[in-house]
């Protein structure tokens, strides 16, 4: 007895902005029946902070990703930072900054502040700023469009 097994292919979805979903796909999917759905081929966020799909999804799929969550507060003495270890002098360094604010040491408190935006703009650039796609806007109309029309 032959035993078949069908595998899937990992697809990766192609990340797009809302706008850009809107201006080259959303008429083409409002207009789509259940017989043009197909494998997704691309992932975009909604203004309510939503994954959407086009073009629609012709059956359930799983979905992998990553993502960014705001911690809560610190209110507790057991309390952690979600702040990476080699960052926490960051955090101290803007709580010296008004400590110092506070008790009227201006001169210390501007050394102290130039430390914390310093590190504050090392921080972005290594944890926060990766940059998927750059779009020419002064482009008006693109030849060869995949999944739709301009």
């Amino acid at each position: 007895m032959c035993k078949t097994e069908t595998t899937l292919k990992r697809l990766k979805l192609k990340l797009i902005n809302y706008d850009t979903f809107l201006s080259r796909f959303y008429q083409r999917d409002g207009n789509a029946t259940s017989e043009e759905y197909t494998t997704p081929v691309y992932v975009y966020r909604t203004l309510s902070n939503k994954a959407g799909f086009t073009p629609i999804p012709d059956v359930g799929y799983t979905v992998n990703y990553n993502y960014f969550a705001y911690s809560s507060d610190l209110s507790s003495t057991t309390d952690t930072m979600s702040v990476p270890d080699q960052f926490k002098h960051v955090v101290i360094d803007g709580a010296l900054y008004h400590t110092y604010m506070f008790r009227d040491n201006s001169q210390q408190a501007a050394i102290t502040k130039q430390k914390f935006e310093e590190g504050i703009d090392r921080m972005r650039t290594l944890l926060i700023n990766r940059f998927t796609d750059v779009r020419d806007t002064r482009v008006g109309r693109l030849l060869a469009v995949p999944h739709g029309n301009l």
